[in-house]
């Protein structure tokens, strides 16, 4: 009856987070949700059902692409999702100015107004504009994959009906800037595909996800200089050892919602609301996550929360969600304590950054990682080994030093240098190790095959309707 929101504010605590997963392991791992369920599932999903690892954290090579595709993100305004650019401005026009960028996106963002060309088409359409250059480039000799696949004859096939004139009228655009589009990717030999937000939150994200991943694969840019490159991990190698068979990321869901199956062992956000009206989760421990702002249907979720018998919430500011808390646990922010990037594979380069703690404390706030002890110790929970008893600076160090055993640095290295980055290697050769040992990049998967059959005729039957 006790659930966990790991949010993203405590999950830009690197040492309040560990300890987290442990006090969550310690209960039994009950219902977990994370922001991952609100805005990044389809990336894991397709990762995971075509890559065969959810962790293939995917990133355009920037400094050389010739031919890169925007759908559904703005990176002016949010410096990518999941790619971390620092200078997105200057990025986007170097490539432009070295070769093309396209954006398909239904308003025309603040990346549109820099890229070479603008496609507007209607929200949540833009998958069938991807599976029409899918289809097309399967029936095209010219472009080859770096890496062995399976699946072309099924993908093939399923896509057989869909011609440009159809794409085009599902997704409300001109046929000519569909022909224009294949073109460039033509022209250029290959395409990078990277997409944001504005696609994670439709419900057809699981499609366009998943075709801009085959563009790639088989336009011969997946793990290559020019393309799409994976990010080895800074503390945690995964180039130094064998990744496991991770293809299906399906797990038990909330039993309230059962036609949504659970992802990576966490629960959708969207059920937490019918959870609790089912007395199914009586407590929720709430990891910095203002949970009334981010998730789904705020005005059920509102009194659903009010009805909870605990609602411990971990806060570094006051908030809605605080409000409706029953114990709000204040810790330090990110000035008030050392960190490290904790999330290296956000980053757009193979490095780990740290800072100092800038100011002093204010009021009571403590660190998470000892609040989340003393519940532990409270409780008569088990124990991680290393927790120091007190929350000094000292001990918020070697909290973060236990997080770096095995990475490239030792954590003296990065706090004497504030930055250190480490040379990254395209085409990984622990991406190409993984995909032969798993027989290929799979094209066609067959939950993916089952949504776009579900999909696709559902979009035909809205041709002509007003929009």
């Amino acid at each position: 009856s006790v659930a966990f929101f790991f949010g993203s504010g405590l999950g830009m605590d690197a040492a309040g987070y560990r300890t987290a997963e442990a006090f969550h392991r310690s209960l039994g791992s009950p219902p977990k949700f994370s922001p991952m369920t609100i805005d990044g599932t389809n990336k894991v999903l397709v990762s995971s059902l075509v890559g065969g690892f959810p962790g293939l954290n995917g990133k355009t090579d920037n400094e050389h692409v010739k031919m890169l595709v925007y759908v559904g993100v703005n990176p002016m305004v949010s410096h990518g999702h999941n790619t971390g650019m620092f200078n997105p401005a200057k990025e986007i026009r170097a490539i432009a100015a070295r070769g093309q960028v396209w954006t398909i996106d239904p308003l025309r963002t603040e990346t549109a107004k820099l890229s070479s060309e603008h496609i507007a088409p209607y929200p949540g359409k833009d998958y069938v504009i991807l599976a029409w250059l899918v289809r097309e480039i399967l029936a095209d000799s010219r472009h080859k994959p770096v890496q062995p696949v399976t699946g072309k004859e099924e993908l093939s096939a399923a896509l057989a009906s869909l011609d440009c004139a159809t794409a085009a009228a599902v997704a409300g655009v001109p046929e000519a800037q569909l022909h224009a589009l294949l073109a460039a990717i033509n022209q250029n030999g290959g395409v990078v595909v990277e997409t944001g937000t504005g696609v994670s939150m439709t419900e057809s994200a699981n499609l366009t996800q998943w075709f801009a991943w085959v563009l790639m694969i088989l336009t011969g840019t997946m793990n290559q200089k020019g393309g799409c490159w994976f990010h080895p991990g800074f503390i945690i190698q995964f180039d130094s050892f064998e990744l496991p068979l991770m293809d299906n990321p399906f797990t038990p869901g909330a039993p309230s919602m059962p036609e949504a199956s659970g992802l990576i062992g966490e629960w959708p956000c969207a059920a937490l609301a019918g959870e609790i009206e089912a007395g199914n989760i009586r407590a929720l421990v709430n990891l910095g996550g203002s949970i009334l702002r981010s998730f789904p249907d705020a005005n059920r979720l509102q009194p659903a929360l009010e009805k909870l018998e605990l609602n411990v919430a971990l806060e570094v500011v006051a908030n809605e969600t605080t409000a409706l808390s029953s114990h709000v646990l204040p810790t330090k922010d990110q000035t008030e304590r050392p960190e490290i990037s904790f999330w290296d594979t956000l980053c757009g380069s193979l490095s780990l950054f740290y800072n100092d703690a800038m100011v002093e404390p204010l009021g009571e706030r403590r660190s998470a990682w000892w609040v989340i002890s003393q519940l532990m110790q409270r409780l008569d929970l088990p124990m991680p080994e290393h927790l120091p008893e007190h929350d000094s600076n000292e001990a918020d160090h070697a909290m973060l030093a236990a997080q770096m055993q095995g990475a490239r640095c030792s954590f003296d290295a990065v706090t004497q240098a504030g930055v250190v980055n480490r040379p990254l290697q395209v085409p990984g050769d622990w991406v190409n190790r993984h995909i032969q040992r798993i027989g290929g990049w799979r094209l066609a998967p067959q939950p993916l095959l089952q949504q776009w059959q579900q999909t696709f005729p559902a979009g035909k039957a809205e041709i002509g309707t007003p929009r």
